[in-house]
């Protein structure tokens, strides 16, 4: 259910709606907010909350802004189609459907639609199972949730009831659904079967401790390392751990790396970046210069030779 509704000037500017008393108003408006998708909304519940009266509701009641439904005040917001207009492939049926379309069967509800920002697509990967004797390729096919790149619905979105207005905090940062990852933002990225299965393949390959499975708090770092860097950069870390000893056990404490150690923000942008290939030391930069140098100086012909000692007054007896 939608957490923003509208309300149509021409509904709440109207003499109707303005000449009820301000308590009644203030009603309404608390009843849509809490409508659901369809217009229907518990109005017991919100009178005891708000601290309204039910002499309110019997002059929203009475103003037909509002259809009882039963007994227990479920009620149907009369003009809800005017002051909001759900996108089918983002509605969610009221739980009182059934009771609207039989108490008012002439009512009209938008059709619930298969959303449109996403799909379930099939995807075929190859698996080689290595072992002494051979190299056994295996196909398989997975199901996944694929999120569509232009994100359009299948429906058309413009209104045929007059122009609707998003505030502006529609267009802030709130909007971007970043979310629950890490530091309190949320994340939308969806990891497929198959990406996580090319991961714990490229991981096993490695030859150090196995991940069988992704899943919980290592899938919500997975997808937070690869929403900021890629797919591609994730394999190409786990390919850059074969050319650092280090990780692999060569050093003072014979520690290896773990994947939960690999996946964590700072540990995985060192590795990517190679921090932990071996260093070229001083001696070796020393001895690469050395014999450069000297085989600059074979390089030189007796004539160049001769023309240098030549000008700085140097015989073939000096040398």
């Amino acid at each position: 259910m939608a957490e923003r509704r509208m309300f149509s000037k021409r509904i709440i500017e109207s003499a109707r709606f303005l000449r009820m008393p301000a308590s009644s108003r203030l009603l309404y408006f608390d009843l849509g907010m809490r409508a659901d998708d369809d217009g229907v909304v518990e109005a017991y519940t919100v009178i005891r909350a708000t601290g309204a009266t039910e002499d309110d509701f019997k002059i929203l009641v009475a103003k037909n802004f509002l259809k009882i439904l039963n007994e227990d005040l479920v009620s149907y917001i009369t003009d809800w189609s005017e002051n909001n207009r759900i996108r089918p492939d983002r509605k969610i049926d009221s739980i009182y459907k059934g009771l609207l379309i039989q108490v008012l069967p002439d009512v009209e509800l938008v059709e619930k639609r298969e959303r449109a920002d996403y799909k379930t697509s099939k995807i075929t990967y190859s698996v080689q199972n290595v072992d002494e004797k051979a190299v056994n390729t295996e196909q398989k096919n997975l199901s996944c949730m694929d999120w569509t790149t232009n994100g359009q619905p299948k429906d058309n979105q413009r209104t045929t009831n007059g122009r609707h207005r998003i505030g502006k905090d529609r267009i802030g940062k709130s909007s971007i659904g970043e979310g629950s990852v890490e530091g309190g933002r949320t994340n939308k990225f969806v990891l497929c079967e198959a990406d996580a299965s090319r991961i714990i393949h490229s991981w096993n390959n490695l030859g150090i401790s196995s991940v069988k499975s992704i899943s919980n708090n290592r899938l919500t770092l997975v997808k937070a390392r690869i929403a900021e860097h890629g797919l591609d950069a994730f394999l190409e870390a786990i390919k850059n751990i074969n050319e650092c000893p280090f990780l692999l056990g060569r050093n003072e404490k014979g520690w290896v790396i773990t994947f939960d150690w690999f996946i964590k923000p700072s540990n995985f942008a060192k590795v990517l970046e190679g921090n932990y290939r071996p260093r070229v030391t001083q001696s070796v930069i020393q001895q690469t210069a050395s014999s450069n140098f000297i085989e600059r100086k074979n390089d030189i012909d007796a004539e160049t030779l001769q023309k240098v000692a030549k000008k700085f007054g140097v015989s073939k007896d000096d040398e």
